[in-house]
């Protein structure tokens, strides 16, 4: 990446972090307005980043055109969005039943926005601008931003070292995201497993789970299995690609 486009670059993903961790919970005391809130400013930095990219900066920029073959293929990576109901099979008792309550909706959209946004910088704007000639390395750079930026989760819960098991399994999503990103060329089918994600292994298994996992090695265990399953199948992917020798990279309009 050329260094003005760096610079670019590194504006748009820290308003973005200095979004994500604005601490409104200091200022306001109810948690639902607060939810709210957040999800207000990430709309409006979403908004700004796409004009600041589009209209202000030299980054490579566009949302990609769905390739429907490999859109198919990919499916089966949606498989890592359920990671954590894996452990059903290993203690079913330790579900409950699900409780809608108002926040519920409130957590849908705040899933929603941080997908877009996420999306667009980790895949949309990094993956497009970073010039490896091996793509795989494009993956892996992009990935590891993805999950180092991740570790203000891990600072914003005060260490807590749940939270930093965080920035090692967002290592891996991206490796899936971006991967995916590539074969499809598609920004939007990316945020939609990024929202599924988001929605189900953390909104709707947190209000099924009845007990504390933490320290629970079967359910380590079984996240690792389902992740390693659909790295395997994303390896298999690459390992087709190059082998019937398919441009692997971004649809530039």
């Amino acid at each position: 990446m050329k260094k003005n486009n760096l610079y670019d670059f590194l504006i748009v993903l820290l308003l973005l972090i200095a979004a994500s961790a604005f601490p409104f919970n200091y200022i306001i005391k109810d948690v639902l307005i607060c939810d709210i809130l957040k999800i207000v400013l990430l709309v409006a930095v979403y908004v700004f980043n796409i004009w600041f990219i589009k209209n202000k900066t030299n980054l490579e920029f566009n949302f990609g055109n769905l390739d429907k073959k490999y859109l198919i293929l990919s499916i089966p990576a949606f498989l890592f969005c359920f990671t954590n109901f894996s452990f059903y099979f290993v203690d079913k008792s330790a579900f409950g039943s699900f409780s809608f309550e108002n926040s519920f909706i409130v957590n849908v959209f705040s899933c929603i926005v941080v997908s877009l946004n996420e999306e667009l910088i980790f895949r949309v704007v990094l993956l497009q601008n970073l010039n490896y000639k091996n793509k795989l390395v494009n993956v892996l750079v992009a990935s590891g931003t993805f999950a180092l930026c991740h570790i203000v989760t891990f600072i914003a819960s005060r260490f807590n070292p749940q939270a930093l098991v965080q920035v090692g399994y967002t290592f891996v999503f991206g490796l899936v995201l971006s991967s995916v990103y590539i074969f499809t060329n598609s920004y939007i089918y990316c945020v939609l497993m990024h929202f599924l994600f988001n929605l189900f292994n953390n909104e709707i298994f947190s209000k099924l789970i009845s007990k504390t996992l933490w320290g629970e090695f079967s359910y380590y265990l079984c996240n690792a299995v389902t992740g390693l399953i659909v790295l395997g199948y994303i390896a298999a992917l690459w390992i087709y690609f190059y082998k019937t020798k398919k441009d692997v990279s971004y649809e530039k309009n």
